[in-house]
């Protein structure tokens, strides 16, 4: 059987493909369809082995991953094959007798694809195959029907197929319709997908749904109750939304439905399930985790690395980065969570990262040395969790425990081994961004080369960063806990100044640094003019441009610029896209060598530690301890200067690595800015920007030919829109997070948070949200909901800081104690309980925050 009309009878996918088995399936509950065939199955296959087609499809079937570079010329070939191999005689017979059927009294026809994996629950294949409209003749019927089954092999469905693990033993019915001449056409969705499930969305186009369908034209869109009744006056929704409904309630599954009204009649043209989840809440665009059930999460620990909404294509370059770095930090560790019960580490929920927190804690016990407990003061500052508060530290100071401190052997050895690696990391980067290629200057199948390349060679990159800070956490808190019988209540205080100090001022581990070209330009006259009005960026410019040393340094300034790495996430924007940012921390390095001239460590760490050592040795215990042991040298003083080595070094190689991994990220952005504006070029994507809604396969598969669904990429644009509107997750969750709610505090009352780094300073909050946008003064309060490296140079400028997120070896609370600054983090809320411009008092030793602020002001918060 080589054609066939559709009745209703139940033509099976094999023989109809996915829409034709769609289209009988609704003639079979009285859809009005339009007069519809299939060419079948059979009579592709017959095509083909009529033909020596058979083993050049075979050959490209078995050829390996469709990619740019192997299909260049690939789908003129195939086209040409198809178009120049004999067709039998009966097979042709029976398109043309098909046709006249459907035609009837002159109409034109349509002539779509219909594969066997096409419209199934989990495949859509939306774009991917051929359709031709307004056909007249028998001859334009037959080249269409053999183009639409050349287009099977084209590349792009070809690497949809292998994406989605669909074999290549596909086969192509065509549909052949009667051409409706709509006034109005569009799509329905019976369950919004990016709203309520009790919601249904129609778009709609005046004319043929093809623009709407392939993206070209925007549609005007109607979001309904689903028990809503539209108004009789409105006549294709009156008949729409029963129908639809209809059909969803006889198919079993929520259906994305293709509609078309000429005026007086309403057609449906196809229909498939909905392949993406249709019950998501508003804020989910499809790419967030479904939580495990009892899983605990939280955004502490990963805000830094992944910072807040992150959009699809973020998500996956980045989540499975770091995911397989925690994994990877696991084996090394010799620590096996189970992995499959708890699902993943790094999760992503409204848009944003979170940690399995319970995973985590599982991890921690099982090391050696290890607690839930522990894991929890890393991450938060203190024990959260109430069944872990009166958990025991792990030293107690007793000798017998002290091969607990900081860990196993295993630890140490791994740390040393560590140590090397990181920094053979960081100067391989280096090399890359030395001999850095161009982008533009690749040709297609080099550039998806490259920007493979890079993402592989981020997989060592962020393992070794993840490692690295799993690191000197454990050498920092081994260092705390050593010290924790000794000196009871300071030994957090006493950590801090230990650790302190030992940095570059200015531009402070980022990918942009500006320290020398600042310090060298303020040393040239005219220059120096120039930066003094770094208030006035126009007027600066201006001014440099006006002389040949002030032109030096704005080249100079533009070479850092395109050089520099992604500004705060690997593969995120980088310091050259957003040049407001780029000024500001030009801006803050002209502050801190001109106008505060702030010390990078206040306490000279060398100095505090021998007044530790002083403190330890004059203790009776201690004293009593050495003589009872028989130790001429005393070993605990060596293994507490070894302490504060390995912790220093760990924490200052944690963020050299973190720098790596933002200079990485930039040659990735690079790369990826150049598919995007190719894409765009070629009419695939609206614009650069639409490319971060696509996932890395997605933008892939787009990249070797495929159509881009732009109502889909609209629909996540405004679910990360929602999540951008709807704040940042709880401190910690479960199941699918709720809004965060804060409430204001009155005047005089105060803030509580945790202590990062001690001091006592009174000056005027800044809240400040978006690091380009800061205008932060000298002695300032930094408010901020989170920092990254892109931050810091604001800590510069800063008296003290106050953040919503981050433990104890957060960036912030790092860079805080290095500069001394006052800071209090995890402080729930802070940017919307403190007013900008408000006195407040921060409490770096204690962690309180005191507003000093009126009943007016009071009011204004409110």
């Amino acid at each position: 059987m080589n054609a066939v009309r559709l009745n209703g009878s139940g033509v099976p996918t094999s023989v109809a493909g996915g829409k034709g088995s769609a289209l009988d399936r609704l003639i079979a509950v009285d859809a009005p369809v339009p007069a519809t065939g299939v060419v079948t199955t059979d009579a592709y296959r017959a095509f083909v082995d009529a033909s020596d087609l058979g083993d050049r499809l075979d050959m490209l079937a078995d050829a390996g991953t469709p990619s740019p570079d192997r299909f260049a010329d690939h789908a003129a070939d195939v086209d040409a094959a198809f178009l120049d191999a004999p067709m039998p005689e009966a097979v042709e017979r029976a398109i043309v007798d098909l046709a006249a059927e459907i035609r009837g009294n002159g109409s034109r026809l349509a002539v779509r694809s219909s594969a066997t994996a096409e419209d199934t629950d989990t495949a859509s294949f939306a774009g991917q195959y051929r359709s031709f409209l307004e056909l007249v003749d028998d001859e334009e019927v037959l080249r269409a029907v053999r183009l639409v089954w050349s287009s099977l092999w084209h590349a792009a469905p070809m690497a949809y197929r292998e994406h989605r693990g669909i074999s290549h033993d596909a086969h192509m019915a065509v549909v052949v319709m009667r051409l409706v001449e709509p006034k109005t056409a569009g799509v329905v969705f019976t369950i919004d997908p990016g709203g309520a499930p009790d919601h249904m969305r129609i778009e709609f186009v005046h004319g043929l749904a093809e623009g709407l369908v392939s993206g070209t034209e925007t549609p005007e869109a109607v979001v309904m109750e689903r028990s809503a009744v539209p108004p009789l006056s409105d006549a294709p929704l009156a008949e729409l939304v029963p129908l639809t409904l209809q059909i969803e309630e006889a198919f079993g599954a929520p259906q994305d439905i293709e509609w078309a009204h000429d005026g007086t009649t309403l057609y449906l043209v196809q229909a498939r399930p909905i392949t993406t989840s249709a019950h998501r809440a508003p804020d989910d665009d499809g790419f967030d985790t479904v939580p495990v059930e009892e899983c605990a999460y939280t955004p502490a620990g990963i805000g830094e690395m992944l910072p807040g909404v992150l959009p699809p294509l973020l998500w996956s370059i980045d989540g499975p980065l770091i995911e397989e770095g925690f994994r990877h930090l696991f084996g090394q560790l010799g620590v096996v969570p189970d992995l499959d019960e708890s699902g993943a580490v790094v999760g992503r929920f409204r848009g944003r990262a979170a940690l399995n927190l319970d995973l985590l804690k599982a991890a921690a016990g099982a090391m050696p040395g290890g607690t839930a407990a522990e894991m929890e003061r890393q991450y938060f500052g203190e024990v959260v969790s109430p069944d872990l508060a009166e958990e025991e530290p792990t030293s107690g100071g007793k000798l017998s425990r002290m091969k607990e401190i900081p860990a196993s052997v295993r630890a140490l050895s791994m740390r040393r081994h560590l140590a090397s690696e990181a920094n053979v990391i960081i100067a391989a980067v280096e090399g890359i961004m030395e001999r850095r290629l161009d982008p533009a200057s690749l040709n297609d199948a080099h550039l998806l080369a490259y920007w493979r390349r890079i993402r592989v060679l981020a997989e060592r990159v962020v393992a070794t960063q993840v490692a690295v800070a799993a690191s000197a956490a454990a050498a920092y808190r081994g260092l705390e806990m050593f010290l924790e019988p000794h000196c009871g209540d300071e030994s957090a205080y006493l950590t801090q100044q230990l650790t302190a100090g030992g940095i570059e001022a200015c531009g402070l581990r980022t990918s942009l640094d500006v320290c020398d070209l600042v310090q060298t330009g303020l040393g040239d006259d005219d220059v120096r003019e120039a930066l003094d009005s770094i208030e006035d960026p126009e007027r600066m410019r201006q001014l440099l441009e006006d002389t040949e040393s002030g032109r030096a340094f704005l080249t100079a300034f533009r070479a850092r610029l395109d050089h520099a790495g992604s500004a705060a996430v690997f593969g995120g924007p980088t310091w050259g896209e957003d040049e407001a940012a780029a000024w500001n921390v030009l801006r803050q390095a002209v502050l801190v060598e001109t106008e505060t001239g702030r010390p990078v460590a206040t306490t000279d760490r060398a100095d505090v530690l021998d007044e530790v050592i002083g403190r330890l040795t004059a203790q009776t215990k201690w004293k009593v301890t050495r003589v009872m042991t028989g130790q001429v040298v005393d070993m605990r003083i060596r293994m507490l200067r070894q302490l504060v080595s390995e912790a220093v070094n760990f924490l200052a190689l944690r963020e050299s690595t973190k720098v790596a991994v933002l200079r990485l990220g930039g040659e990735a952005r690079r790369a990826t800015k150049e598919i995007a504006e190719r894409l765009t070029a070629s009419g695939t994507l609206a614009d650069v920007e639409s490319a971060e809604l696509l996932s890395i396969d997605e933008l892939e598969v787009a990249f070797a030919g495929a159509e881009v669904d732009r109502s889909v990429l609209h629909r996540r644009r405004r679910a990360l829109d929602t999540a951008q509107a709807v704040g940042p997750l709880p401190r910690i969750f479960k199941g699918r997070p709720e809004r965060v709610e804060v409430v204001a505090p009155g005047p005089g009352e105060s803030i509580d948070g945790w202590a990062a780094s001690p001091g006592l300073y009174r000056g005027t909050a800044r809240v400040v949200t978006n690091v380009a946008d800061a205008r932060l003064e000298p002695g300032d309060i930094l408010v901020a909901p989170a920092t990254d490296p892109s931050w810091t140079p604001l800590f510069l400028t800063a008296g003290a800081l106050i953040v919503e997120e981050g433990g104890p070896l957060s960036h912030a609370a790092i860079v805080a104690r290095e500069l001394g600054l006052p800071a209090v983090l995890n402080v729930a809320g802070a940017t919307g309980l403190i007013i900008d411009g408000e006195e407040v008092t921060v409490d770096g030793s204690t962690g309180r925050i005191l507003l000093h602020r009126s009943e007016t002001e009071q009011e204004i918060a409110a």
